[in-house]
């Protein structure tokens, strides 16, 4: 399959920090010390200090909003101050407009970070109460009750109204500001719904659990949401507990705020095997699921807990860069960037979690087995075909327009669901049995398919559109985004950016394009379709583009995917109209996708029937002998 070229169509806690510089900047001009620069005037530092206004304008309604940092909120969040800029140095130093322009990136990474908190549009349909699906047992009526009483467990879902919303921050806060390091964001949230999934397979007709076998529920125990509910929530506590045992208060929280009890420890010490207990409770149904789900997958060579080196999540697989942050030693292969990382601070890549490599995936095929063709056109030796494919990088970044802005955006999320969904997943918000088990289809699915492609990273370890740009124009004169709203710019290609963010780990194949893939092929078995998303769309509104807060896009823009391939195909083009990737990347990643979509499906179906045998542990797979044989390019 080749992609058409010719294309148709976090929230951290040194927030008080930000606010603080924000209102200094503002009230004083914050003159630093040195010479004045002379290409800046007070115009440029009056622009700035507007945008910062505007900026924390806009990040304090996002405090107030969900409920964080709020302290940080001048006159408090019952009556908001606006903030004004104040009066601009008349004779600008370097020493202004670098504060400036550090406290606008730290701005627009905030943003970034709240605007993936924001709810899924998608029509819930009548929420009110009525009086038949109030719960008759009291225990029941006990259990929906609560200080956040506005959800009702019984038709409620508890996986998008309370776990999503409070695991959101903490994902945004200490996992991925920006959501987009997929390693990272999947391993969480296949981690989640694959023990929802065992959660709610007793009140399933057939289906099976991955890591347990529990007796199946009576059928009136899922007449409505609030047994699988239960369920869910006391397996997602289990899970925050080892994920972020610091925040023990905040998951306590998800269960007491709506009559649940988190110190109910019932199914904690039973076996993974039980499916000889008639007695099951929904608390001790979840305990369960969340207990062999963490055993199982401890050491699966994720490293997550840091039980090979004592280091969570690092490297165990010795990969070491062939090119330094500041040598570039061989052009065809990937180069540390060195990129800011807060307050004047900046950091080299490190290639993020390459053990990825070395997982089991969750449908079970050997990932051995999968395999794209060598990058070609990323050998520099190749020099016409690799001169090309950098100009072609330049040429889409260069032509970037709102719509296109907004379509790179929406694919660099990788919990992208956050922003709209699909409607197969909408019909089954009201059922979340239902929801859990099509949500873990698609996340194991995306996660399976990244154990292939970090294979395939490490293999070929393929240079990045930046560096191959920067290494072949130098200080030639080239137009490329200019930064926040500045659009298209002449600069020295020693300058050039991508417009999202490039990722710490090489460049071939495309990650995201094969996630969108695998994302797509799972939900066309799912739904039984040719190719027909049934209806995906959704609004996009002005200012709210997370690269360009408040000036990108200049109006709404609806997206609106009506087949699979027009979203596989959209997926593909923003990682070139982003700038971090080229052509070859994506057109290989979508097929392999694919490939992982299809397999993933035919092992969950095996749930879904009750034919799967249970998973008891999961063992790290061998390293890829491929790595020990000579570079694909002969050097």
């Amino acid at each position: 399959m080749r992609i058409s070229r010719g294309l148709h169509f976090g929230v951290r806690k040194k927030t008080g920090f930000v606010v603080f510089c924000a209102l200094a900047v503002l009230a004083s001009g914050l003159v630093g010390g040195g010479a004045p620069l002379a290409a800046q005037t007070a115009e440029d530092v009056a622009d700035r200090d507007s945008r910062i206004a505007e900026q924390e304008n806009q990040l304090n309604t996002f405090r107030c909003q969900f409920g964080v940092d709020t302290g940080a909120v001048p006159g408090g969040c019952s009556d908001p101050e606006h903030i004004e800029p104040g009066p601009a140095p008349d004779q600008p130093t370097a020493a202004d407009i670098a504060e400036r322009d550090q406290l606008l990136a730290e701005q627009e990474r905030l943003l970034n970070a709240y605007g993936m908190m924001e709810a899924p549009e998608a029509d819930s349909g009548d929420s009110g109460d009525s009086e038949d699906s109030m719960p008759e047992d009291e225990s029941e009526a006990q259990a929906g009750e609560g200080s956040n009483g506005g959800f009702d467990l019984v038709t409620g879902n508890a996986v998008d109204g309370i776990v999503g919303p409070r695991l959101a921050p903490f994902l945004i806060q200490e996992v991925s500001p920006a959501l987009n390091d997929a390693s990272m964001v999947f391993r969480y949230s296949v981690l989640l719904y694959s023990a929802s999934f065992d959660a709610v397979a007793p009140y399933h007709d057939t289906a099976v659990g991955i890591y347990t076998r529990i007796g199946r529920r009576p059928a009136s125990e899922s007449e409505n949401n609030l047994l699988p509910n239960t369920a869910i929530l006391h397996t997602a506590y289990r899970l925050m507990l080892e994920f972020a045992p610091h925040r023990t208060d905040e998951w306590r929280a998800m269960l007491t705020d709506y009559g649940l009890d988190p110190d109910d420890e019932t199914g904690l010490d039973w076996p993974c095997d039980s499916s000889d207990r008639t007695d099951a409770s929904a608390a001790a149904i979840g305990n369960l699921a969340a207990r062999c789900t963490l055993d199982a997958r401890r050491n699966d060579g994720f490293n997550q807990f840091g039980d090979v080196n004592g280091a969570p999540l690092r490297d165990t697989t010795g990969y070491v860069p062939f090119n330094s942050p500041y040598e570039l030693s061989d052009a065809s292969r990937w180069q540390p960037l060195v990129v800011p990382h807060t307050n004047g601070v900046f950091r080299s890549q490190v290639f993020v979690t390459p053990q990825w490599a070395n997982v089991q995936p969750f449908s079970g095929f050997n990932p051995r087995d999968y395999r794209v063709d060598p990058p070609t056109e990323s050998d520099h030796t190749n020099a016409e075909s690799y001169r090309a494919q950098a100009e072609e990088v330049i040429e889409e970044v260069a032509n970037l327009d709102d719509y296109k802005k907004t379509i790179v955006v929406f694919f660099d999320n990788k919990l992208r669901g956050a922003q709209f969904l699909p409607q197969v997943k909408i019909d089954n918000l009201d059922d979340v049995v239902k929801f859990v088990q099509g949500n873990f289809l698609v996340e194991m699915a995306s996660h399976d398919v990244g154990v292939v492609v970090w294979q395939e990273k490490q293999r070929f370890d393929a240079v990045r559109p930046v560096t191959a740009i920067h290494h072949l124009f130098g200080d030639e004169t080239i137009s490329g985004w200019g930064g926040p709203g500045k659009g298209t710019v002449s600069m020295p290609a020693s300058q050039w950016r991508s417009f999202a963010s490039t990722a710490d780990h090489p460049e071939y194949p495309s990650a995201t394009t094969s996630f969108c893939g695998a994302y797509a092929q799972a939900l066309r078995r799912y739904a039984g379709v040719e190719d027909e998303t049934g209806g995906y769309r959704g609004v996009r509104p002005a200012g709210s583009n997370s690269i360009e807060p408040g000036a990108t896009p200049a109006t709404d823009i609806e997206l609106s995917f009506e087949t699979w391939s027009e979203y596989e195909d959209l997926c593909a083009k923003s990682r070139v109209w982003g700038g971090v990737h080229f052509w070859p990347s994506v057109e290989v990643a979508v097929p392999l996708g694919q490939q992982i979509g299809d397999l993933a499906y035919e092992y969950w179906a095996t749930l879904m029937d009750g034919t799967a045998a249970m998973v008891e542990s999961v063992e790290p797979l061998p390293r890829d002998s491929r790595l020990d044989e000579p570079y694909w390019t002969g050097r």
